[in-house]
């Protein structure tokens, strides 16, 4: 591994450990008093920080590593310089937001991360004639094309601010496809892609292509998943209806096939990394469960008017799905050392987001009769604490594979 994509690495584990922090803060000032800072503005800084310096910095680096031998030299060197500018506008981002809230100098730094994201997808559309033939790098493309499309949410918003035309429902709108097209279009194929790229270089053949339309051709269509509070056209609904199960019917195949080759890929891959992968599989069949079960208009809109269930679901998303994969992956590529002080940090982590999943939904289930759980606020301090303390014991292994 080059001096680049190790400290590219190394910031991608601190980053998340920012990221960790400033959720103990969140749930801190929830739980205790502390008065001081804007909560609304620590929410944003934690959410944009999470999105553009944990989770694409780390999918950014891993399609550098992976492509790097296949990039033109001048390929190569903007791609370089899109990771450096999305990092550091990252840190612009985090500090903005924490200083200033919503602003323009935030929206500055959002800005430069959006542009950088059409550069980086202009750059890599440019270079597929130079790639060998992997199959996974479709999903790596098709995922970049809708991190592309995330952005028209953020930018329409922007715009309704600065023209003073701002509508409440229009926002969560724009909120929603955001959200949407970096969870289930950016976050989700890409990790797709980097996982059947995997078993690709390790000789399991895995055909794809049927499972690609099912997932990555319906991500559009099921945006409006999260807009059945909303008055829209019976056809519509009954497409968007087709189209989850659709995703769901793709995922059952990519389950199907795990399961039929698991002696395969269980001597392909350590216990921890195959442990992972089967983790995060799991908490993407709930996922693609929980979306199906949406599609009830009385259900979504019941689940979609209660915050903790909201959380749940976003957090089911980046961490249950996406962080366990991306650490599954990491070992895989030995990136994480097999040690007992990365096992034991792992372990604390991954429980934490599976106590913190089930916190939130006995929040969840309480507040629909309108029940204060008795201190829950203060037990999600702790199991907050759980994570930060797995993540920092990760970064340390970290640090000291390099100091070998």
């Amino acid at each position: 591994m080059d001096k680049r994509f190790k400290s590219w690495i190394n910031l991608s584990l601190l980053n998340l450990t920012i990221v960790a922090c400033i959720g103990v803060l969140m749930r801190y000032k929830i739980g205790f008093d502390f008065p001081y800072l804007e909560q609304k503005n620590i929410l944003h800084a934690h959410a944009y920080f999470a999105f553009t310096g944990w989770v694409t910095h780390l999918l950014y680096t891993f399609i550098y590593y992976h492509y790097k031998q296949e990039f033109t030299l001048k390929g190569l060197r903007y791609a370089v310089m899109l990771i450096r500018t999305n990092l550091v506008a990252s840190y612009g981002i985090l500090i903005t937001y924490f200083v200033f809230g919503y602003s323009y100098q935030a929206s500055f730094f959002v800005a430069v991360t959006i542009l950088a994201s059409y550069f980086f997808v202009a750059l890599f559309l440019s270079q597929l004639r130079y790639f060998d033939h992997n199959p996974g790098t479709k999903w790596l493309a098709a995922g970049l094309i809708f991190y592309a499309c995330a952005s028209g949410g953020a930018i329409y918003n922007a715009y309704m601010l600065s023209a003073g035309t701002f509508s409440q429902k229009i926002f969560l709108a724009c909120q929603y496809i955001y959200l949407h097209f970096q969870f289930n279009g950016w976050f989700l194929l890409s990790c797709i892609g980097l996982f059947i790229g995997l078993l690709s270089r390790k000789g399991i053949a895995f055909d794809d292509n049927n499972i690609f339309r099912m997932i990555a051709y319906m991500c559009a269509p099921t945006l409006f998943l999260s807009t059945l509070w909303m008055k829209m056209p019976s056809w519509l609904y009954w497409g968007t209806v087709a189209a989850t199960i659709l995703q769901c019917v793709g995922w059952a195949m990519v389950v199907k096939f795990a399961w039929d080759n698991r002696l395969l890929i269980k001597e392909k891959f350590t216990r921890n990394t195959y442990s992972l992968f089967l983790l995060a599989a799991m908490a993407l069949s709930i996922k693609m469960i929980l979306q199906l079960g949406s599609t009830h208009p009385q259900i979504s809109k019941l689940a979609y008017g209660f915050r903790p269930i909201v959380i749940a679901y976003i957090h089911l998303a980046v961490l249950g799905v996406i962080t366990i994969f991306l650490f599954g992956y990491a070992y895989a590529m030995k990136i994480i050392p097999s040690s007992r002080l990365s096992h034991a940090g792992i372990l604390l982590f991954v429980g934490g987001i599976f106590l913190n999943e089930f916190v939130l939904m006995i929040q969840g289930v309480a507040s629909f009769s309108y029940f204060a759980v008795p201190h829950i606020n203060q037990v999600l301090v702790f199991v907050s604490l759980i994570m930060l303390a797995g993540i920092v014991m990760v970064l340390i292994a970290r640090k000291e594979i390099d100091q070998q």
